[in-house]
């Protein structure tokens, strides 16, 4: 996005944006209906009302997260094992090379299941 080559590293943030979606059941970036994108999340809110939300522009999206925004974590649901929300948040690292590879992202699941 940032107009430089694309590599692995951006298919393991889209695999963590896609864990994200399993884990919330709900899109990544959605925003309470009276909220624009470019203004920061609340997060000292507690609940997000799920059936008052839209889902911003494309290009809203990006450049959100050029700016270094991520999901709301506070939508993943709590059965959801700290070892998935870690590997979620490594995923997104800014640093697209302090990203786990793919190879590593199937042994953390692999090891999550053995011990799940």
């Amino acid at each position: 996005m940032r107009g430089l080559p694309q590599g692995p590293p951006v298919d393991v943030f889209a695999f963590g944006i896609v864990l994200y979606e399993l884990a919330a059941e709900a899109l990544p970036y959605l925003r309470p209906r009276d909220t624009p994108l470019h203004q920061p999340q609340q997060e000292h809110q507690q609940h997000i009302d799920r059936t008052n939300v839209w889902l911003p522009p494309p290009g809203d999206i990006c450049a959100a997260v050029l700016r270094g925004e991520r999901p709301d974590e506070r939508l993943i649901l709590p059965m959801c094992p700290p070892v998935l929300r870690n590997l979620m948040r490594r995923c997104w690292a800014e640093d697209p090379w302090e990203r786990p590879t793919f190879a590593e992202v199937v042994e953390e699941l692999k090891a999550a299941l053995q011990t799940s």
